[in-house]
């Protein structure tokens, strides 16, 4: 034990003095206080420094707040990645001489974690018609990197906030966008978009259903060609101008008229990706609704004969009309109605004779019926024939025969 005596003694006199040698604890540096982008690997800049006559022992990184995963702790400049917001690590650095105390020293920094910048890629996914152009956009950033992969080409700058592209010709093909952005504290994000390529809608027919349909006299050869020149339209989402293909082309004989016909042609379109149209379909119908004309003029067929030329007579009942029609090119089945003899009240030896004709074409089409009149007359008075002259000579008494035992004829 040990006594004071003095007044204002205190308890450090009690204590017996301890020599201490002189000691330099050396440095650590953690760093200066940094950021790194968010998900990212941050390299730590630590270093130590013992003092003189001595050496370090150990370096050691340690977590003091927030949450980080150190790659290798006892490396000054180990990797670090930091999973909140930030973290604060400490550099523990310990030296040594070889004997003695060791020497502990540390220093703290602290890392902050940069959101990575907003990465989405507006446009459409498809489907996109073949070889088009359509436009996509990113976020507001920095900086821009646009690529392409697969059915389509990027058109212009690849470094602007908007891309144009241009797809390619294979149907039912996707593209795959891809966009890197970078931010100001140089954080990058990459997104990718995928797109199809395709058409899948088949062609429209904008002519009207029946539009091409005609009915046309069998003689109208103009409207018949006219009509034959005639095709529907068509519209397709994606191909201007879709292909047009004549599926059929049938011509049906008219069992009821021989110059009659029905001409049945179907089409369709096709697009770029083969998508096929509905079927359109025209008739045209030729028809023959015209009767048969009369080339041989009214009344020409008319005579007027007197009783007794019975030559004359037969040669009128041997004439006959002609007559022509719009397509039967044979009229040969035309049709007389022998009139009989209509004598006349006033002369038993006059009268008529009324022939009538009527001719029917290949479609059943009946002419107007063409007449002839055939005039009897009788206008000849009658003649006497006297007989011959007679010589009358008279016997005794001046006796002659007188008797009228020959006449003339009438």
């Amino acid at each position: 034990s040990k006594t004071s005596t003095a007044p204002s003694a205190s308890i450090k006199d009690f204590f017996e003095p301890l020599v201490v040698s002189n000691l330099t604890l050396g440095s650590a540096d953690a760093g200066d206080d940094d950021s790194v982008c968010a998900g990212g690997s941050y390299k730590l800049q630590g270093t130590a420094v013992p003092s003189s006559n001595y050496s370090v022992v150990s370096t050691t990184w340690s977590v003091i707040s927030g949450s980080a995963t150190i790659a290798n702790p006892s490396q000054l400049d180990s990797y670090v990645t930091i999973n909140g917001g930030s973290a604060t690590l400490r550099l523990t650095v310990e030296t040594h001489s070889g004997t003695g105390t060791h020497c502990i020293v540390y220093d703290d920094v602290i890392i902050t974690s940069t959101p990575s910048p907003s990465c989405l890629i507006t446009g459409t996914d498809g489907p996109i018609c073949l070889s088009t152009e359509s436009s996509f956009s990113a976020p507001s950033s920095t900086s821009y990197l646009w690529s392409i992969s697969g059915n389509g080409t990027i058109s212009g700058s690849t470094t602007s906030q908007t891309v144009s592209v241009t797809t390619g010709s294979t149907c039912n093909q996707s593209f795959i966008l891809s966009l890197t952005t970078t931010d100001a504290n140089g954080c990058t994000s990459t997104c990718t978009k995928t797109a199809i390529v395709n058409d899948a809608n088949p062609p429209v027919i904008t002519t009207t259903l029946a539009a091409l349909d005609h009915n046309i006299q069998c003689d109208n050869t103009a409207s018949i060609a006219s009509a034959l020149t005639e095709v529907p339209t068509a519209t397709d989402n994606c191909s201007a101008t879709p292909t047009m293909h004549l599926v059929s082309d049938v011509t049906s004989a008219d069992s009821n008229c021989a110059n009659g016909y029905s001409r049945v042609r179907t089409w369709n379109f096709t697009d770029g990706c083969g998508n096929t149209s509905a079927n359109f379909v025209q008739t045209i119908t030729v028809i023959d609704t015209t009767a048969p004309t009369w080339t041989t003029v009214t009344g020409s067929l008319n005579s007027t004969i007197e009783c007794s030329d019975t030559e004359a007579l037969a040669n009128a009942q041997n004439l006959f009309p002609i007559a022509t029609d719009n397509c039967d090119t044979n009229l040969s089945n035309i049709v007389k109605v022998a009139g009989t003899f209509v004598a006349s009240t006033t002369c038993a030896n006059a009268g008529t004779y009324t022939n009538t004709w009527t001719v029917t074409d290949d479609c059943g089409n009946t002419s107007e019926t063409f007449t002839q009149t055939i005039t009897i007359q009788d206008t000849t008075a009658p003649t006497f024939i006297a007989p011959a002259d007679i010589t009358l000579s008279s016997g005794t008494n001046c006796y002659a025969d007188i008797s009228t035992v020959t006449t003339g004829e009438v």
